[in-house]
C-alpha cells in the first residue's frame, strides 16, 4: 500500500461502573475456590467430629455434629463474625485442626480482600484501551469511514482476513466534506 492508512480514534477508557465491583478485586478462580471450600469445610467439619465421637469415648462435640451448624461456623468466621462455641474439643485434635486451618484460611482471604478492596477503590479498573483492528471490532464501537477511493478502500473491501472482513462489514460509510460534519 501507498501512503494511505486508517486511523482510530476511541474514547478514553472509563471506570468500570457495576454491581459486580465489589468482586474485582479477587479473580474468578478465587471466588470459586472459597465458594467450594464453603461447601466443604463444614462437610469436612461435620465428618470429623461425627468420627471422633465414635473413636474417642465420652467425647461429645454437640454443635459441630450438626451440619447446619458447621456451616453457620464456616460462613461466619469467613465475613468477620466473633463465633464463639463451648465446642469441649480439647481431646479432638483432628477437629481443630480442621478449625485451625480454617481460622486462618479466613484470616487471610479477608485481610488479603480488604487490603485489595481499598486499593480498587482508589485507582479503579478501567475499561480497555482500543489500540488495534481486533479491540475495534471486539469493542462494538460504531466507526465511520469517508469513501474516497483511495487504495486502503479496495483493501479492505477485497481482503481475507478475517478481522478485516468484520472491520469492514462493520463501516458506517458518511459523505466526504471538506468541512467536518457537525450534528444538530
Amino acid at each position: 500500500m501507498g501512503s494511505d492508512g486508517l486511523t482510530f480514534l476511541s474514547p478514553k477508557p472509563w471506570p468500570y461502573r457495576s454491581f459486580f465491583t465489589i468482586s474485582y478485586p479477587l479473580g474468578p478462580v478465587v471466588w470459586a475456590t472459597v465458594l467450594a471450600l464453603l461447601l466443604a469445610i463444614p462437610l469436612l467439619m461435620f465428618t470429623v467430629s461425627n468420627v471422633e465421637e465414635r473413636v474417642i469415648p465420652g467425647l461429645r462435640l454437640g454443635q459441630w455434629s450438626l451440619l447446619g451448624q458447621a456451616a453457620w461456623y464456616a460462613f461466619g468466621t469467613l465475613i468477620g463474625e466473633s463465633i464463639t462455641r463451648d465446642t469441649r474439643s480439647e481431646r479432638a485434635w483432628a477437629l481443630r485442626s480442621v478449625v485451625g486451618g480454617w481460622l486462618l484460611f479466613s484470616f487471610i482471604l479477608t485481610a488479603s480482600y480488604g487490603g485489595n478492596l481499598r486499593a480498587f477503590f482508589m485507582t479503579p479498573k478501567y475499561t480497555e484501551p482500543v489500540e488495534n483492528m481486533l479491540d475495534v471490532v471486539e469493542s462494538g464501537l460504531p466507526w465511520t469511514m469517508t469513501i474516497t477511493g483511495e487504495e486502503i478502500e479496495t483493501y479492505l473491501a477485497n481482503t481475507e482476513e478475517p478481522v478485516e472482513q468484520q472491520l469492514w462489514a462493520g463501516k458506517t460509510v458518511v459523505p466526504y466534506s471538506d468541512f467536518p460534519h457537525k450534528e444538530v
